[in-house]
């Protein structure tokens, strides 16, 4: 098992290192109108990702799921981004405020920047 842990970790590490070559950083333009933050809890192997938005209407979402994937430092993407899509799911934000790394991940491809 071990081995093939390896392998996918080091699969991951690749798709990290695509993602980071496709971040176009540019300048927000104005005020934004809405802002949302995301993050994710945990109770044993079940996760609850919270979105909320201040804008125009105050918003507040959930999604809940098992979490399948274990934390490995430099892969929290793997474990919380499919809760925080689901959670995020149909949203537009102006600003969307991550709790995890972007660009200043080792590899340049955080949760935020996956989620970006």
């Amino acid at each position: 098992m071990k081995l093939e842990q390896d392998y996918l970790v080091n699969f991951l590490y690749l798709v990290q290192n695509v993602i980071a070559r496709q971040v176009n950083l540019a300048k927000l333009e104005g005020e934004p109108r809405e802002i949302c933050g995301v993050d994710v809890a945990y109770k044993g192997e079940m996760g609850v990702a919270v979105v909320v938005c201040d804008g125009e209407n105050q918003l507040v979402r959930k999604a809940t799921g098992r979490v399948g994937f274990p934390y490995i430092p430099g892969l929290l993407f793997m474990r919380e981004a499919p809760l925080m899509i689901k959670a995020l799911q149909d949203l537009k934000p102006d600003l969307l405020l991550v709790d995890g790394h972007g660009i200043a991940h080792p590899r340049r491809s955080g949760i935020a920047t996956v989620l970006g």
